[in-house]
C-alpha cells in the first residue's frame, strides 16, 4: 500500500488508510476509495469532511515538477537576523513568489528558507533582492544537486 504513514491519536484506522491513499493521489474518487477500502463512498465522504474540519487535510492541489517547468536552481539559504525583526523579516521574503518554504529553526541560524530559479544569474538576483534586508546579518547558501525525495 502507500508508504506515508500517518500515526496520530486523532486518527482511527480508516482515517490513517484513506489519508495514506489521498497521500499518494488525492485524485481518486470517492468511489474508487470506497472500493478500495470496502466502505461505502457515503462512509468515505463523512470522514474526508471529518478530516477537513479538524485540519488534518489542510487543502487540495497538484504537484508541480519544478525542473520541467524551467526551475532548475533550488537554494537553500540560512539566514542569520537580528533577532528583534525576526519574524518581520521573514514575513516579508514569504510573500516572495520565488520562495517556496521559509521555515524558524534552531542552530546557528534563525531561518532556512528554500528559493528556486530558472538560471543562475536569476538565483543570484533573488539572493539580493530577497536577503537584502539591513536586518539580515549573514547569509550562507545551499545549491541542490540531486534530489532523493522532497518536493
Amino acid at each position: 500500500m502507500e508508504d506515508v504513514v500517518f500515526d496520530t491519536e486523532k486518527l482511527n484506522p480508516l482515517d490513517r488508510k484513506i489519508c495514506a491513499i489521498l497521500a499518494a493521489d488525492c485524485r481518486i474518487s470517492m468511489r474508487e476509495l470506497g472500493v478500495r477500502l470496502k466502505k461505502s463512498p457515503t462512509t468515505i465522504k463523512t470522514h474526508i469532511e471529518r478530516l477537513e474540519k479538524i485540519g488534518i487535510i489542510q487543502s487540495w492541489g497538484a504537484k508541480f515538477d519544478y525542473e520541467k517547468l524551467g526551475y532548475e536552481y533550488i537554494g537553500f539559504v540560512q539566514i542569520e537576523i537580528m533577532r528583534t525583526r525576526a519574524q518581520e523579516v521573514l514575513l516579508e521574503i514569504s510573500t516572495h513568489p520565488n520562495v517556496y518554504g521559509v521555515y524558524d529553526v534552531t542552530g546557528a541560524y534563525e531561518a532556512l528558507v528554500m528559493i528556486r530559479a530558472r538560471n543562475r544569474k536569476e538565483f543570484s538576483d533573488l539572493e539580493e533582492k530577497i536577503f537584502g534586508s539591513r536586518f539580515i546579518t549573514k547569509i550562507t547558501t545551499h545549491m541542490l544537486l540531486k534530489k532523493y525525495k522532497g518536493y
